[in-house]
């Protein structure tokens, strides 16, 4: 009996309510290269709530070495007020990292808090984010046409699979990504080179766009990896954070029985890399309101 003005608000409504529910908060931690002293690195950090604005956390001038990581992670989870109070409980936490730093571990990175030590990977979800594409605007294009498709077809990502170094080469790699708009993920059972002639895949992936590159750490059965990869895109491809985060939950679990040390939520490289939400000094300025 509703008049149809009324009727036409109610789907809204639920919408509106659906996207509060799944309302994110995003702790972005970026790593750059300090040019004049090797093997430290220039840290930076914003907070963003989905697709809002960031805010500036930290911009360190001073370079560090690697190993003081998970020293800043825990001071930024654990003593910044501003993500201590975030709107959303949930947390999801981004790596911004050169090409040479994409397979370093950080979703193993350990932190521990009033005497507890723990991985950052279990508490929430964790993925790697590719610094050189962010600052490339030449890469944009086929980034974004690449996202837009994931976003509108969650459920028809293809996947390209490669199983072994030099499966492909690098311009062949780059023309089968570019051909096929579905084909917005590649999957490595290996972990990839990134400098030499063998780095092409990564290389490959970064530039046609792909905004998913998943790869096994310390190297796997390509059939294996395969199946264990396809089950994580069971709920569809933009839920793969999360799915990778109950994965390596259960890698956990794994480790007090048999054959934990093998299991691939111990090994996952995940770079999930969202073309709409940048970091603020990517983002494009526009003119004042």
């Amino acid at each position: 009996g509703l008049p149809p003005a009324r009727r036409r608000e109610v789907p809204a409504a639920r919408d509106a309510g659906a996207r509060e529910a799944a309302a994110r908060s995003y702790l972005v931690i970026e790593l750059r290269g300090d040019g004049a002293v090797p093997d430290r690195y220039l840290a930076s950090a914003w907070l963003q709530v989905d697709g809002g604005h960031g805010l500036m956390l930290r911009c360190d001038d001073e370079p560090v070495p690697l190993d003081r990581l998970p020293g800043l992670v825990k001071e930024l989870l654990c003593e910044d007020q501003h993500v201590v109070n975030r709107p959303t409980p949930e947390l999801t936490l981004e790596f911004v990292l050169p090409v040479d730093l994409l397979g370093t571990p950080v979703d193993q990175l350990r932190i521990t808090v009033d005497g507890l030590e723990r991985r950052l990977g279990i508490e929430h979800p964790v993925v790697v984010r590719s610094l050189d594409r962010m600052r490339r605007r030449a890469y944009h294009h086929h980034w974004r046409r690449k996202w837009r498709w994931l976003r509108d077809n969650p459920h028809g990502a293809e996947v390209c699979w490669v199983t072994q170094p030099g499966q492909y080469g690098g311009e062949s790699l780059y023309s089968m990504l570019l051909s096929e708009p579905s084909s917005v993920c590649m999957a490595m059972a290996f972990p990839p080179r990134t400098d030499g002639p063998d780095s092409a895949e990564l290389r490959a992936a970064l530039q046609a766009g792909a905004p998913i590159v998943t790869w096994c750490r310390r190297g796997r059965d390509p059939e294996r990896f395969a199946r264990e990869f396809r089950e994580l895109l069971g709920a569809g491809a933009m839920d793969l954070p999360d799915a990778v985060l109950a994965l390596r939950r259960q890698a956990l679990r794994a480790l007090d029985g048999d054959g934990g040390g093998v299991h691939l939520g111990l090994d996952l490289t995940l770079v999930f890399d969202d073309a709409d939400r940048l970091p603020e000094p990517y983002v494009r300025l526009n003119a004042p309101a």
